[in-house]
């Protein structure tokens, strides 16, 4: 039997270093401060810079991959209103004082701000979870690679109509970055499996998917199907019982993409 619905059958990170400084004043000579009302957008950033040096472990030395990651954090800098000085000074600041908290033996800077001792102390178990922050950042860095592969998520009137697989981009899509033995590789093995397909959605709900395989007729296969976020519930007939099965799926430079685990198959409009 059968475990793949014939609709679906083209279907084919290291911790962040925490340094401990005793910078305690910005460049311009003013207090470094962290209020309870900046922590939100430091940890924000915290976050982000976290990304950061996960992302860095895929550039390799490339300076312009490096450049585009660190580019990611400027911005959410500038989303904050922040500037990399004063992220660097609060950042050593807050590392200070957890070191501190943590050795009853040392003795708290008098120069460290008191408001950022009194924000650091009420957020320390957060502060002070780096594996925590590792976590989260490997997290969002899935995250983020699986909607750069598969775009945004789609509205039930953009996924509307008629759809064709478009076999070179797919096998692209999924390759990426790889040798072109490889890709050839690829491609051959996909047009094995399937040399063409087709989904058609709407009017309403209805939907159609037709699939073409090297040597026998279409199969065509009749069902509906549901749009919740990036997420599409397809339901069709598998013999003589109808089956569901859900699927990623995004709009990226107007194609739809469509795809389990990472991969995507790219469709254009017709």
């Amino acid at each position: 039997m059968e475990s793949t619905p014939s609709w679906l059958r083209w279907i084919a990170a290291v911790g962040m270093l925490i340094g401990i400084a005793m910078a305690v004043r910005a460049e311009d000579g003013a207090p470094v401060r962290l209020t309870e009302a900046d922590y939100p957008d430091f940890a924000k950033l915290r976050l982000a810079k976290a990304v950061v040096e996960e992302r860095s472990m895929f550039a390799h030395g490339n300076k312009a991959k490096q450049a585009a990651i660190e580019a990611k954090f400027t911005k959410v800098l500038a989303e904050t209103g922040w500037t990399q000085e004063r992220f660097g000074a609060v950042d050593d600041a807050v590392g200070s004082i957890l070191s501190v908290l943590g050795d009853p033996e040392q003795e708290m800077d008098p120069e460290l701000d008191k408001t950022t001792i009194a924000t650091v102390k009420a957020h320390r178990k957060e502060l002070a979870d780096y594996n925590g922050l590792q976590q989260r950042a490997r997290q969002q860095l899935q995250e983020e690679q699986v909607l750069e592969r598969r775009g945004r998520a789609p509205t039930a009137a953009e996924i509307a109509g008629k759809w064709v697989l478009n076999i070179d981009r797919s096998v692209a899509s999924i390759t990426g970055g790889l040798p072109s033995e490889v890709t050839k590789e690829a491609r051959d093995a996909f047009t094995k499996a399937i040399t063409g397909a087709t989904y058609t959605f709407g009017p309403g709900d209805t939907m159609v998917a037709v699939n073409q395989r090297p040597g026998l007729p279409p199969e065509t296969t009749q069902g509906t199907y549901r749009l919740e976020g990036s997420t599409l519930f397809i339901k069709g007939k598998m013999g003589t019982r109808d089956r569901e099965e859900k699927v990623d799926v995004g709009i990226m430079d107007g194609r739809l993409q469509i795809g389990m685990m990472g991969a995507y198959s790219v469709f254009e409009r017709q």
